[in-house]
């Protein structure tokens, strides 16, 4: 599988995107880990933006090409949708931060949404990861799967 610019950067942002939602885990587990999340953790709300953007963009330009792809490469294309999709959810999660730094989330309502979402985050966290490592062994090395 050949990637484009757009494509590497949307690889770059569902890696982040993974990270960032494992990053209660991570602190939890080792704390200089944590404390290097904790500088970065500022980013996280556009990276969920740009994961949201890049992934809308890769699924209207594979819209086209669905059907070739999962005929060429069944099992990348199945990883490349299924990215795809845990891309967009993964970047609305992210993203909540920049709602509730602009005040269109009140505190209240991110008390009330986090515990709900929290068990989805971890889950959508370690599929970004693996298809994301996945997607780009295969643009590295060109897999045939």
């Amino acid at each position: 599988m050949y990637w484009t610019w757009y494509g590497w950067v949307f690889l770059g942002s569902l890696i982040l995107g993974g990270l960032y939602a494992l990053a209660n885990l991570i602190k939890s587990k080792n704390k200089q880990a944590g404390e290097l999340i904790e500088k970065f953790s500022y980013l996280q709300g556009y990276v969920g933006l740009g994961l949201i953007a890049t992934s809308a963009w890769n699924l209207f330009y594979l819209s086209k090409d669905v059907k070739s792809l999962l005929a060429v490469l069944p099992i990348t294309g199945i990883v490349y949708i299924v990215s795809l999709v845990v891309g967009i959810l993964l970047g609305i999660l992210d993203s909540l931060d920049i709602l509730r730094a602009r005040d269109i989330l009140s505190e209240e309502t991110m008390k009330n949404i986090s515990p709900k979402l929290l068990f989805a985050e971890v889950p959508l966290g370690i599929i970004a990861i693996i298809t994301g490592i996945y997607l780009v062994l295969c643009g590295i090395i060109h897999w045939k799967f």
